[in-house]
C-alpha cells in the first residue's frame, strides 16, 4: 500500500470520526422538533415531514458509514454529499463551516481514494492550506482585535473590562500565525512546513485551552474540529513529500469553492458564513426585540438549543424576523454588522414586521 493510501486512509477516518462527533454535539441542528426556527434557504424548500426528514438524516449517517467500505466509498460519498447539502438547503443554521468542510473532505476522499490517492491527498492538502490561509486573512481587522480576541482571552485575563495591552499584541500576531502558517504548509522544505504544522497546532492547543472546559466551556462543537485538523496537519504535512497544486480537473473545482468564494465575501458580495472567517468578529448579529417577553439574541438562543452559531447573513435574520413575526411573538428586528474592516463603527439596522413583510 502506497504512503498516500495510507495517508488518505487515515484522514478518512479521522473526519469521519470529527464529523460524527461534530453531528452528536448539535444534535437537536439536525431535527425539525426544536424551538429554534427553521429557515430554508428558498422560501419553497421547505423541510419535510418528521419522518421523511429522519429517514434522510439517518440514511446519510449510513452513508458516511458505507464510505469506509472500499467498494461502495464513491457512491456512499457523493450520496451523503448531497444529502448534506439537502439539509443545508432545508435548514441554513446547518450550514456551519466545519459541516460544509467535513463532508467536502468526504467527497474528495470518496473520489479519489481509489484510483487517485495521490490527488486526493493533495486536494486534502489544498483544502486544509485555504482553510487557514483565509481564516487567517480574515481575522485582519479591528473588531478581532478589540472585540473578538479580548473575549477569548478573557479565561486568562479574567473579567477586566480591556485586557492588559500586551495581551493585544497576540491580536496582532494571531492572524500571522494563521496565514503564516498556511503559507508554511506549501513550501517544499521540510523544516519549513513542520514550522507551519507546529505554529498551527500550537494556535489549536490555545483555542482549545481558550474556549474548552478549562477555559470558557462554549461552543463545544468546535472542540473535535480542532483536534481534526491538529492530526490532518500531522497526517497531510509532517511526513508527506510536497504534492503538486495543480494536476487534475479535480483543481478546478476545489478552488472554487475555497478561494473564489471566500474572496467574495471580502467584497461583501455573498454571505460572510461562506467567508472561512472563524472567529474573525466580522459577522453580523441580530436581536429579536418583544414587547411582551425578553428580547432575544439570535446567537445566544442557537447555542443554548443546537450548540452552533447562527448562519450568519441579513437575510437570513430577515427570515427568522419575519417568522416571528408571524407568530405575534416579535415586534422588531435588530441587526449590527460592523461597518468596515478597519473602523470600530457598528451600523445598527431596524426592521418592523411591515418592513420584513414588504421585503420577503
Amino acid at each position: 500500500m502506497t504512503s498516500e493510501k495510507i495517508c488518505l486512509r487515515a484522514a478518512h477516518v479521522v473526519v469521519l470520526v470529527g464529523l460524527y462527533l461534530g453531528i452528536a454535539l448539535s444534535w437537536p441542528l439536525w431535527f425539525s422538533v426544536r424551538t429554534y426556527p427553521l429557515v430554508p434557504a428558498f422560501p419553497s424548500f421547505h423541510q419535510p415531514s418528521e419522518m421523511l426528514s429522519d429517514i434522510f438524516f439517518f440514511t446519510y449517517l449510513g452513508l458516511l458509514l458505507l464510505t469506509l467500505v472500499p467498494v461502495m466509498i464513491k457512491r456512499a460519498g457523493i450520496g451523503a454529499f448531497c444529502i448534506a447539502v439537502i439539509f443545508c438547503l432545508w435548514d441554513q443554521t446547518r450550514a456551519q463551516e466545519w459541516f460544509l468542510l467535513y463532508n467536502g473532505m468526504i467527497l474528495i476522499i470518496a473520489c479519489q481514494r481509489v484510483h487517485n490517492p495521490m490527488y486526493g491527498a493533495s486536494l486534502l492538502q489544498l483544502t486544509v492550506f485555504a482553510t487557514y490561509f483565509w481564516s487567517g486573512i480574515q481575522k485582519v481587522n479591528v473588531h478581532f482585535l478589540y472585540k473578538t480576541f479580548p473575549w477569548l482571552i478573557q479565561p486568562l485575563v479574567g473579567d477586566q473590562s480591556s485586557p492588559v495591552e500586551f495581551f493585544y499584541l497576540f491580536g496582532l500576531i494571531a492572524p500571522i500565525i494563521e496565514f503564516g502558517g498556511a503559507v508554511c504548509l506549501l513550501s517544499r522544505s521540510h523544516k519549513v512546513r513542520k514550522a507551519g504544522v507546529i505554529a498551527l497546532i500550537g494556535m489549536h492547543c490555545g483555542i482549545l485551552f481558550l474556549v474548552g472546559p478549562l477555559g470558557a466551556n462554549w461552543n463545544s462543537v468546535i472542540w473535535p474540529w480542532n483536534i481534526v485538523m491538529s492530526l490532518l496537519l500531522i497526517l497531510l504535512f509532517w511526513n508527506e513529500s510536497h504534492r503538486p497544486l495543480f494536476g487534475s480537473k479535480a483543481y478546478l473545482f476545489v478552488m472554487g469553492g475555497l478561494f473564489v468564494i471566500p474572496f467574495l465575501t471580502l467584497l461583501n458580495r455573498i454571505d460572510q458564513a461562506f467567508g472561512l472567517s472563524l472567529y474573525s468578529g466580522m459577522k453580523p448579529r441580530a436581536l429579536l426585540i418583544s414587547s411582551t417577553e425578553q428580547n432575544i439574541d439570535l446567537v445566544k438562543w442557537a447555542i443554548d438549543e443546537c450548540n452552533v452559531p447562527p448562519f450568519t447573513s441579513e437575510r437570513y435574520f430577515k427570515q427568522i424576523g419575519k417568522q416571528g413575526c408571524d407568530e405575534g411573538k416579535v415586534q422588531m428586528l435588530l441587526i449590527r454588522k460592523p461597518k468596515s474592516r478597519f473602523s470600530k463603527e457598528i451600523i445598527e439596522g431596524t426592521y418592523t414586521c411591515e418592513d420584513l413583510e414588504k421585503q420577503s
